[in-house]
């Protein structure tokens, strides 16, 4: 296995690597490797490699305190705590700041951010208004940003079907996931998807009548 090159000055969020030193357990693995950080408040703290690398580490602890800390000051402003659109709006800057989330991973660990106007949760709320019911929210373009014009209330069947591992077919100057194709041509998933895997041309797979529809 390739040995992962850390050099002393390398940052981690807000932590910076000092020195590489032993581990502490009395049985220590050896694939596990430990180093020395400074963090951006002063304190110091050692970490294994892979947790620095995912985004599981990335500060002594005072990352977490000061997002809580933040939103306390934010809702004890605009009385709206504990509200759907509230949550929406936690849980949308938990995933992208807070590397202890479940999803921090798939969003914050692969650069997606909330924009700076949408900090402040008042601005969020002008922008987007009242959560609807059923509703969550949804980024039109699934590598962007959490901002305005790039995010929409929308109910779990658009979720599903603007996932960034869906399969795209463009036809006509129109792309949509092979889903929505479904409903606008009549055909069932199984048969788009079907022919997709058997590498039929997009045309073909969009125009061609099932056998089903032949009479």
């Amino acid at each position: 296995m390739k040995r992962i090159v850390v050099n002393p000055g390398d940052n981690f969020g807000r932590l910076t690597i000092v020195e590489e030193v032993d581990s502490h357990s009395k049985r220590p693995k050896r694939w596990k490797r430990y180093f020395l950080c400074q963090c951006e408040c002063g304190k110091t703290i050692i970490a294994e490699l892979s947790h620095l690398r995912i985004g599981h580490t990335a500060s002594c602890g005072c990352l977490k305190r000061d997002v809580g800390a933040r939103i306390g000051r934010m809702t004890a402003t605009h009385g709206q705590t504990g509200t759907p659109t509230f949550k929406s709006w936690d849980t949308m800057r938990q995933r992208c700041n807070n590397p202890n989330d479940k999803k921090y991973r798939h969003y914050g660990g692969r650069g997606i951010v909330v924009c700076e106007r949408w900090s402040d949760f008042e601005n969020f709320l002008a922008d987007m208004g009242e959560k609807p019911d059923g509703m969550t929210i949804d980024r039109i373009d699934n590598d962007g940003n959490y901002e305005p014009g790039n995010c929409r209330w929308a109910t779990l069947v658009q979720q599903a079907r603007n996932k960034r591992n869906n399969v795209m077919l463009t036809y006509q100057g129109n792309t949509f996931c092979l889903a929505e194709w479904a409903v606008r041509t009549g055909l069932t998933y199984r048969t788009i998807h079907s022919r997709y895997k058997s590498g039929w041309p997009t045309a073909r797979i969009l125009t061609t009548p099932s056998r089903r529809s032949i009479t």
